[in-house]
């Protein structure tokens, strides 16, 4: 499916090579004719069609549209046009909105030994974690992790957890003293 814009003027017709077998009219400012013919230039459909209109033709699909504008101004059209079919669907029922989410933006130092980085929190949605430093970071779901059965981190590198765990998240790293950034997304 592609969209295909016309801008016809008054009294004038716009033909174009196009491919398909369904045609949408996304908008147009009046009604318009539309003639979709088949390769050998044969009149496949014959349609005067309005916006939000559309139609699957069964046949082979067509090579070329023609959109004619019988009024005596300049017409905007654009529609859709393709091979299959796009059903128009509204969606009916009550829409709550909530308030945003909060970030929680914190700073950790991690060390040669393990130790907490990101506590329990089963309010938190999210985290991004960055390693901010030159050595490399190992992460785990416990105090004993290390770094031969940590998720590697290296420098400079992100890692985003979409789902957070609620359970704590323990670090070790390469070296003393490396830095890492945690952005957390609260309920």
């Amino acid at each position: 499916m592609r969209d295909y814009e016309f801008t016809i003027k008054a009294n004038g017709q716009d033909r174009r090579p196009v491919i398909g077998s369904f045609i949408k009219v996304q908008s147009a400012t009046v009604d318009v004719r539309i003639i979709a013919e088949d390769a050998n230039g044969s009149v496949v459909a014959d349609l005067k069609m309005s916006e939000g209109a559309w139609v699957k033709l069964p046949a082979t699909p067509f090579q070329t549209i023609r959109i004619e504008n019988k009024e005596a101004i300049e017409v905007k059209v654009v529609l859709i046009i393709g091979l299959g079919e796009v059903d128009d669907s509204s969606l009916v029922g009550t829409i709550s909105i909530s308030l945003a989410s909060t970030l929680s933006n914190n700073a950790a130092t991690v060390g040669t030994l393990a130790a907490l980085l990101i506590p329990a929190n089963s309010a938190a949605r999210s985290h991004i974690i960055l390693n901010n430093s030159a050595g490399d970071i190992y992460i785990g779901n416990d105090a004993a992790v290390t770094t031969l059965s940590g998720f590697k981190i290296t420098a400079g590198q992100t890692v985003t957890l979409d789902k957070a765990p609620t359970d704590a998240i323990f670090s070790v790293g390469s070296a003393a003293g490396l830095d890492v950034r945690i952005l957390s997304e609260l309920n």
